[in-house]
């Protein structure tokens, strides 16, 4: 599966435990992401097990899979996604970066 399709698939699994008591029998992604730092995903665009169904099946956070978040352009006759406002820097408020 493609990053996108893979991203698609943990959430629907992710939301299945969650909200339909599935219990999956294995790992349900393929990869985590790093988020909350410059440079990084903003934690609000991540899912991440909560504590109370365990996080054996997903371990770690990945970013969340919403398609109003990509952009489709064309470069040299190809059609290309770019993916936008998911950045830490994006979701920070002006009283985040004060200084105390």
């Amino acid at each position: 599966m493609c990053v996108l399709c893979s991203r698609c698939s943990t959430q629907k699994m992710f939301y299945d435990m969650c909200y339909a008591n599935k219990e999956p029998k294995c790992v349900i992604q393929r990869y985590g992401n790093i988020f909350g730092q410059p440079g990084e995903y903003s934690a609000e665009c991540m899912l991440s097990c909560p504590p109370s169904i365990g996080q054996q099946a997903m371990p770690l956070p990945i970013m969340s899979y919403q398609r109003n978040f990509f952009t489709v352009y064309m470069q040299g006759g190809v059609k290309h996604l770019r993916q936008e406002r998911v950045s830490h820097e994006h979701f920070q408020r002006p009283s985040d970066s004060v200084q105390h």
